[in-house]
This record gives C-alpha cells, structure tokens and sequence, in this order.
C-alpha cells in the first residue's frame, strides 16, 4: 500500500477536525510500489530543515507481493523505526494490509497472501512497539471494511485501494497518531503502544500471528545492495508520509 498526496491531505483533514489545531505542515516522501527497503532512501528525500512531530509509515504489501523475505523486510522497518525515533519524531507504522480481501486474485493464491501478509503484520507490529513506536493492525481496523464493501474501497483494477479506501485508512489511523502526540490517552482494538508507553500490560493479539504462510522457504532475500544496514541510517518502504502536527 502507498499513501498518495491526498490520503497526507485526508490526514491533515481529520487531524484538524479531532484536534482542533491543524498541522503546520506535512510533507509525502511515498513512492509508489516500493518495498520495506526503500524507506532509507524515502527518510533521505526529507529535507534536512523538516524536524516531524509525527510520521506515518504504511508499509508491507508490496514485500509480500515480490517476496521478500520476513526477516530481511521487518529488519528495514526496525532500523527505519529506530532512525526516526533518534530524529525526535514520533513513528506510527500502519501494518501490512490483509491480502486475503484481494478478490480479484483466485484462490489457492488469495489464501497464500492471506497467509503471508498476516504473518508480515504480526511481524511488523512486534519490531515497530519493540523500537518505540506506535503499530496499527490495519488487517484489524479496515480489513474487514474492504472485504465487506470491495465496490467502494478497492479502484477500478480490484487491486489497489480506491480513494475512500484510502481516506478510510487514513482515520483508522488517527488515534495512533493523536495518542502519538499526547493528544488522546487511550487507543481502540487493533492499535499497539510503544512497549515503554504499555509497562506490564499485555496487547492483545489481533494479528494472525499462529498463521505459517508456505512461502516461508520460497522467499527470496533482498536484492543485492539492499541488505539492512547495521546502524540507523535505515532500509524498508511501501507508502509513508512525514508530517509535522
């Protein structure tokens, strides 16, 4: 999943309406199709004079659709993650969606993204709190909007969201991002806290995480050049936006 310049414009939208003050400014690094790996190079097109209150990452879809393999994807994410967090910003990771509402793609093959992309998220979700930042399960809080109403969240080619899909992606996300901010104190089902912001509680597992996809010895590593980075200069991608709130 990608986040195009009007989901960042959805955002600003909602943030507005639920916080009352709207954000100084947001700017999309997003590209369009790219995989975990490319985050580095997404964090680099930031301009150096951009210092993010808040950044939004949506990421993981294209990684199971090229299969990249899990650990070498969610490896970029914790490295992006930590960068970030290093930055000052605050980080919400939007989780890779559930690939299984792609009815478009004919089974056995839909049950096999299903299956993979579950386990990406699940993946994701444990990285992004382990580093300080916020997850949310998008499998969890939209996934069941677009199996539901395909004709009004997916676009014309069945595959990528359409814009109300994406909009309804973007306020899925919101009470990460507020919390995010100190702006809200609590966060609904499908929404994960920093493991330092949770003490002892537990998260409750909404992610598939018993799921083993037959992928698992398939997967191909990341293309030569894009093995993670040892330090925090990070790798990974999908769609993100940074805004300044």
């Amino acid at each position: 999943m990608d986040l195009p310049p009007f989901v960042v414009a959805a955002l600003e939208y909602h943030l507005t309406r639920f916080a009352g003050d709207g954000p100084d400014g947001l700017v999309c690094t997003a590209e369009v199709g790219a995989e975990t790996w490319r985050l580095a190079h997404q964090l680099d097109a930031v301009p150096d004079d951009v210092l993010p209150d808040v950044t939004v990452v949506v990421v993981g879809g294209n990684d199971v659709i090229h299969r990249i393999r899990l650990a070498d994807s969610v490896a970029h994410l914790a490295v992006a993650v930590r960068t970030l967090r290093a930055r000052g910003s605050q980080v919400v990771v939007g989780t890779c969606p559930d690939l299984g509402a792609l009815q478009a793609v004919p089974q056995p093959l839909r049950e096999l993204g299903r299956q993979a992309s579950r386990r990406l998220a699940f993946a994701q979700r444990e990285v992004v709190v382990a580093n300080g930042g916020f997850a949310v399960s998008l499998a969890a809080v939209v996934g069941p909007i677009f199996v539901d109403r395909p004709e009004e969240m997916f676009a014309v080619d069945r595959f990528h969201p359409s814009g109300a899909g994406y909009r309804r992606t973007a306020r899925a996300m919101l009470p990460s991002v507020l919390a995010s901010l100190g702006l809200r104190e609590d966060v609904p089902v499908g929404h994960h806290l920093p493991l330092s912001a949770r003490g002892s509680a537990e998260d409750p597992d909404d992610e598939a995480a018993e799921v083993r996809s037959p992928w698992d010895t398939e997967q191909r590593s990341s293309p030569p050049g894009r093995s993670c980075p040892p330090t925090a200069r990070g790798s990974a991608t999908g769609g993100w936006a940074e805004g300044r709130a």
